[in-house]
């Protein structure tokens, strides 16, 4: 059975909204960036097809990252919610799914991140070493999951970037090493490729 994500208009326009917003928050400091990208995550979650409970997860995590992004406070608290919602949400899915192994890899992979930032928060020396680890479980276990589709399209290899983008993104902030901004423009532009793409594509189909 195909259990991939898909996006349909309302999914993908409202990730464009995500990286409009996520862009001018970042480098513009705006609250209109804050703002927008909050709607744009309330439309994902109502809109896309994912379970519900793992979307209004990730959706909580993402909130967090933009109060963190404005240096408003409670940012961190809130990632760190959204994270443990976002594993246990995770977790009782792949349970109905029997545990595939690379579906549990990632659960794995998530929770060794989880367990880093919280030490990070904690100011804790070679934290750093914690996420790497993660991160790159993480990148293992996704690219077996994106081996394991079949037939693959250009939305497929869009969704793999992005979350390679982001992956090297939150290593890159968490290390302060140089080059951040590179790769948060690349996280944005994953994001606005891969929603203006599907956007598109669906509005196609529909008029054919």
């Amino acid at each position: 059975m195909d259990d991939r994500f898909q996006l349909n208009k309302y999914s993908a326009a409202s990730m464009i909204i995500i990286g409009i917003g996520y862009a001018l928050s970042a480098f513009i400091y705006s609250n209109i960036g804050l703002i927008l990208s909050i709607v744009g995550i309330v439309g994902f979650v109502i809109y896309s097809n994912l379970d519900r409970y793992v979307l209004i997860s990730l959706a909580i995590w993402c909130v967090g990252l933009q109060f963190s992004i404005s240096h408003w406070p409670g940012g961190l608290e809130i990632i760190l919610i959204g994270g443990l919602c976002t594993i246990a949400s995770l977790f009782f899915r792949f349970k109905r799914d029997n545990f595939k192994s690379y579906k549990l890899w990632i659960l794995i992979s998530l929770i060794i991140l989880l367990v880093s930032y919280y030490i990070k928060l904690m100011e804790v020396d070679y934290s750093l070493y914690g996420f790497m680890i993660g991160a790159l479980s993480l990148t293992i276990s996704y690219g077996l999951r994106f081996v394991k589709k079949s037939p693959k399209n250009i939305e497929d290899f869009l969704k793999l970037i992005l979350i390679y983008s982001i992956l090297v993104k939150f290593i890159f902030s968490i290390g302060h090493y140089p080059a951040y901004n590179i790769i948060s423009w690349t996280v944005i532009l994953s994001i606005l490729c891969l929603g203006g793409y599907a956007f598109i594509n669906r509005l196609l189909i529909e008029r054919n």
